[in-house]
């Protein structure tokens, strides 16, 4: 006979009772994360529970789904996190970094489009269906906020030549990381391409137009125009002021 020793939990911030954190274990698992791991790098979730701390609160725990076999806790977690988004990857309010249930590192850090996020509710006593049915579906998966729902990164040298193109999987290969992350927010916030040692972008251009005279910083807007217009002043005058406006990052004649 299967063991049922297994639950699925969600760490609450009791400002606002919300969710943060979903995770699986069984004994004490849920305790482990009010005690900074040297190898824990969830750095938004430790940074959630210090500011609980500092605010004079304490982290809620709360057990969601009691007494499971390994399987059903995998899954559960798996469509908890589903329904209720990672906040790293603008789905939704959850600081988890990996997607849950039977993930390991070189899966993909994703759902599957034709992910299924029903579950047989039978598989839980009335209390948990009850449970499971007042969890908010809340997550969203434009993960690009582009208007044709198109998910992928498009690479440019630095002269505006198309290099390669990526689907999310394959730009994330590595795992969610620092400075994969930051070109992926940065392609999100804005609709041109942004610099970051080279040039990126969440549409596809054969090719497009870079001045070379303008010292870009690290993701700064590449505005085609902008550009063109700028060698085209340089070219005709030697005098003309160049400032660079921080709030807006896009230099001004």
């Amino acid at each position: 006979m299967t063991k049922k020793e297994y639950y699925v939990y969600g760490l609450i911030d009791p400002r606002d009772n919300q969710y943060f954190y979903i995770g699986k274990g069984k004994g004490k698992r849920y305790l482990s994360h009010l005690k900074p791991k040297r190898f824990d790098f969830n750095t938004a979730k430790l940074e959630r529970i210090k500011n609980i701390q500092n605010s004079g609160y304490h982290v809620k725990i709360e057990v969601l789904f009691p007494n499971l076999d390994e399987e059903t806790a995998f899954e559960l977690e798996r469509l908890i996190i589903y329904k209720l988004g990672r906040e790293v990857l603008n789905e939704g309010i959850l600081t988890n970094l990996n997607p849950g249930g039977k993930w390991k590192p070189k899966d993909s850090v994703f759902y599957p489009d034709n992910f299924k996020s029903d579950f047989d509710l039978n598989k839980l006593d009335f209390v948990a269906q009850q449970k499971f049915q007042e969890i908010p579906t809340l997550s969203k998966f434009n993960y690009l906020n582009t208007p044709n729902g198109l998910q992928k990164v498009f690479s440019y040298d630095n002269e505006g030549n198309f290099e390669s193109e990526e689907t999310l999987d394959q730009f994330f290969s590595d795992g969610i990381k620092g400075g994969t992350l930051e070109v992926f927010k940065a392609l999100r916030e804005n609709e041109l391409p942004i610099y970051s040692r080279r040039i990126y972008s969440k549409y596809y251009f054969e090719k497009f137009y870079v001045s070379d005279k303008i010292p870009f910083a690290q993701f700064d807007i590449i505005d085609e125009q902008f550009n063109r217009e700028f060698d085209k002043e340089f070219r005709q005058s030697k005098k003309f002021k160049l400032e660079c406006k921080r709030r807006t990052k896009r230099w001004i004649l």
